[in-house]
């Protein structure tokens, strides 16, 4: 009589962390929810460099943002457009 051994592998190892980006000079994000009776409301953002120091230790970045709020019993919002500038020193 032969006999048959099953092996399972030990417990599966996730590895959640994200992925780097391949291309840290633009980020783009946005959001939005809502209802068909409340409306609903849009949000975009965006970053880019537009400069780096030499050494890597000195970046700033262009930024700009829009929101609106759409529908609703009060209707459509005006948009909201913003932008600005955001300087990052890595100290160390």
């Amino acid at each position: 009589m032969k006999s048959i051994i099953i092996q399972f592998p030990p417990k599966p190892q996730f590895n959640f962390s994200p992925p780097k980006p391949a291309n840290d000079n633009f980020k783009l994000f946005g959001n939005g929810g809502g209802s068909s009776k409340q409306g609903f409301d849009v949000n975009l953002g965006g970053a880019a460099k537009v400069w780096e120091s030499q050494n890597g230790r000195n970046q700033l970045f262009g930024t700009g943002t829009y929101s609106q709020h759409l529908g609703g019993p009060y209707g459509n919002s005006r948009p909201n457009v913003g932008g600005g500038a955001t300087f990052i020193h890595k100290f160390g």
